[in-house]
Parts: structure tokens; sequence; C-alpha cells
């Protein structure tokens, strides 16, 4: 089955919030923390918890979680970010369909934390033929970003200086695929994860098509 874009938002005002998931069966939360260590701890969509994918730690600025939830409730339901200290910032909510339930991850995340960059761009090796990839960027000022040729940007946290981004389609054969974007000038600091996610295999059988999701 084929992986297509569900429904996204971005919230900058809140630790609990609603997101409406239309038609997903797969769920991606990312959050960018309020302090200058590693203080999100726990992510719940509907009350289920959330499963953490990465984070990348920066000690001087804030850092970066990305977490996912296979098969989420559809419908308007309450996104909640338990976070230490100062909270958190914002959050970029996106839901697919067409996501294999069973072992969603088509590649390891990969997380890049850098100083003094004017762009960034992230690879991972797919495992999975047609898998999507999904990314998180941000930086520590409010930058103009440049979304790198086959990096679709779903949402932008504005001047909070964040972006959620994907593929836009399926990458074929597997191998390495990236995500990026230029900055228009250096940030001082920007953090990034990116991963994949595989889609649900078309099994038939009896003369019928059996889509598994």
């Amino acid at each position: 089955m084929a992986i297509a874009r569900d429904s996204s938002s971005v919230n900058t005002s809140g630790s609990n919030f609603s997101f409406t998931n239309t038609a997903g069966n797969f769920l991606l939360v990312c959050v960018r923390g309020d302090l200058a260590s590693d203080n999100v701890s726990a992510v719940t969509y509907n009350g289920v918890s959330m499963t953490q994918v990465a984070k990348v730690i920066d000690a001087t600025d804030r850092s970066i979680y990305m977490y996912r939830l296979a098969s989420p409730a559809t419908g308007s339901n309450t996104v909640a970010i338990t976070a230490s200290g100062g909270g958190w910032v914002v959050a970029h909510c996106i839901s697919y369909s067409g996501v294999d339930t069973a072992s969603p991850m088509a590649a390891t995340a990969q997380t890049k934390d850098e100083a003094s960059v004017s762009s960034q761009s992230i690879s991972v090796t797919t495992t999975v033929d047609n898998a999507w990839l999904v990314g998180f960027f941000a930086t520590n000022t409010d930058k103009t970003y440049t979304p790198d040729s086959g990096t679709t940007t779903v949402q932008s946290g504005g001047s909070v200086s964040t972006a959620s981004c994907d593929s836009n389609g399926a990458k074929t054969p597997t191998g390495s695929y990236a995500l990026g974007y230029g900055y228009g000038s250096a940030a001082a600091f920007a953090e990034g994860i990116v991963s994949a996610i595989a889609p649900g295999a078309e099994v038939t059988g009896g003369g019928f098509i059996y889509m598994s999701v």
C-alpha cells in the first residue's frame, strides 16, 4: 500500500493541544524543547504513549525530539507533552496513511547537531522499497528555510525556527536518500532528525488483493 500524507499542524502555545487525525494509521510528533538540556520525557496522543524515534540534545541551545505512534485514534484528540523546567517551544504533528503499522520504521533515524552552518543535509539508508523520508529541523534564530531538492516542507514554526518535512513521495529502490535545508545565513546552532517510514505490504491470494496496514 502506498503511503500518503494525511493531516498536519503546528502548535506553539501549550504542552497540551488538539490534533485531528483524519484517516492516518501512523502519527509523528516532533518537538523542540525549551531548555539547553534533555527536558522532554514523554509524549502521548489520546492518552496513548508514543515511542521516541530520536532526539538531538544540545547543551547550549534547545533540543529536538521525534516521537511515533502506529494506529492512532482518528478524529480530534489531545497531544500531551511532558517536559521539565521551562517546558517546550513548538510541536509539529503529521499523520500518514498506508504505513506498515507492525514495522513502521524503514531506516534508523539520523541526527545532526552543528554549529555555525548555513545548511544541513541528513541522509538515511532505507531498508524497505517505497519508503518515505520524514524530518524535523531547527535553528537557534529565525531563518529563511529553503528546502533542498526532494524535500517538501509540511509545517514551519515561524519565529521559533523549526520545520517539519518529508520526501512527498516513495523512495525506490532502497538506498541512501537525504532531506535538508539551506538557511540563508549561518545559524549559530542547528539541529536535525531524518528517518524513514515503511509502506504497508500488499498481500495477494485467492484472486483478491489484501492490503496490510
